[in-house]
């Protein structure tokens, strides 16, 4: 298993923070492109807070079942809506734009 951290923004955020995409990307056959699903997790609560270690459990429950696994820390309180939805939304966008080179179906990537 490879683990990488990506931002999603370009700069952080009018409350210095940056939201990022963490991915639990599985090993595969050099030599064969399987392509696999992804789960996007975004762990926390009513936009007030994000649980870290909860999604780290959840993210290596759905690798042990064959997803590659991505846990979203994004905007929370003092941000407001739409941000954390957006994050989402770029998240996703971010998976489907490197489903190639981390071998995701970009039609099977569940949140």
């Amino acid at each position: 298993m490879k683990i990488i951290k990506v931002n999603l923004l370009e700069k952080e955020t009018e409350y210095n923070f940056m939201p990022t995409l963490t991915g639990y990307i599985l090993d595969g056959d050099p030599n064969e492109k399987e392509l696999r699903p992804a789960v996007v997790i975004m762990p926390g609560g009513a936009y007030r807070g994000v649980t870290y270690r909860e999604g780290e459990r959840v993210a290596l429950s759905y690798s042990s079942a064959g997803f590659h696994a991505f846990i979203l820390d994004y905007c929370v309180t003092p941000h407001t809506e739409p941000l954390p939805i957006l994050n989402a939304a770029k998240a996703i966008e971010l998976i489907r734009a490197n489903a190639d080179e981390w071998s995701v179906d970009p039609d099977k990537i569940a949140v």
